[in-house]
């Protein structure tokens, strides 16, 4: 967040990098994250929305996946990627 700004860092965020011209991908890792995401997403306009994408993806392990990804993805393919975090067993 930048500073003497007050506003939650999901928007803060997000409006930051659209204004760069990059794409989005908001995780829902926790239980109240689904009931969160509908401000931020409310945030883009018509023309950012198609650069915004939230995936049902763990914190950690999608956000790492993610990355890995969008070395050569498209924002579709690192959403779906992120989305696979759910499925990684935690325990051998």
């Amino acid at each position: 967040m930048l500073k003497g700004r007050k506003r939650p860092p999901d928007r803060g965020s997000l409006r930051e990098l659209l204004d760069q011209s990059h794409d989005a991908l908001v995780p829902l890792a926790l239980g109240s994250a689904a009931l969160s995401h509908s401000p931020a997403l409310e945030l883009p306009s018509d023309r950012e929305r198609p650069h915004v994408r939230v995936a049902d993806a763990p914190l950690v392990e999608g956000a790492v996946l993610a990355a890995v990804a969008a070395t050569g993805g498209d924002l579709d393919s690192v959403a779906n990627e992120a989305a696979t975090g759910q499925n990684m067993p935690k325990v051998p």
